[in-house]
């Protein structure tokens, strides 16, 4: 089992306007709080129909905490993941950005992001517990899972590869990929490569 000393302690926050929130939410107390995306009509095909009764899972960045409490409720030992505003972003450095601008705004927007899953933890009585830091230093000591969870994360990453390999060797059964694909991408890859792996760098 994990060392204790990895996980996060609870962060006390006071009110939702402390918060950003990745997914939209239906919140105890508090009703729909809206997101960037919301995940709730389809989450079982998103999760690929998965059965997390009993499993201990690894949520990879799992940002405001939606996946999380999902899968909870199903019956999972969740552990999540996820950046704090001490680790950096990755972010494709063009030659004309503020690189000190984004990183200010990069850690508010974490902090903020951080924020509203610790809002959530508290309002859904959660026993999900956290470990900050980036995918690839993925702590060993966390211990093996059944499954790991990567919702839309590897689109964010600079090296996908050293982020699924990271968490695959804890994990014992499955791993869950769920992406984004353009239309534009999915019709290009259907008539150049048919039935081959694509990759696409869209910065």
């Amino acid at each position: 089992m994990a060392d204790p000393k990895l996980y996060a302690e609870p962060r006390e926050v006071r009110g939702l306007d402390a918060c950003s929130f990745y997914h939209s939410i239906d919140l105890p107390g508090h009703g729909l709080v809206t997101g960037d995306w919301d995940l709730r009509r389809n989450l079982h095909r998103y999760l690929g129909g998965v059965t997390f009764h009993g499993k201990r899972v690894l949520d990879v960045g799992a940002a405001s905490g939606f996946l999380t409490f999902q899968m909870e409720s199903q019956g999972a030992d969740v552990v999540s993941f996820d950046l704090s505003e001490k680790y950096p972003w990755d972010f494709v450095p063009f030659a004309d950005a503020d690189d000190q601008a984004v990183t200010a705004d990069y850690r508010t927007s974490m902090h903020r992001i951080n924020n509203a899953y610790w809002y959530c933890h508290k309002a859904f009585r959660s026993r999900a517990r956290v470990v900050y830091g980036t995918v690839y230093g993925m702590p060993v000591d966390i211990g093996p899972v059944d499954i790991a969870v990567f919702g839309s994360i590897l689109l964010h990453l600079r090296d996908p590869f050293l982020a699924l390999q990271n968490a695959l060797r804890l994990t014992r059964e499955t791993v869950i990929v769920t992406d984004l694909l353009s239309r534009k991408h999915l019709f290009q890859m259907l008539l150049r490569l048919p039935g081959r792996p694509r990759m696409t760098f869209l910065p």
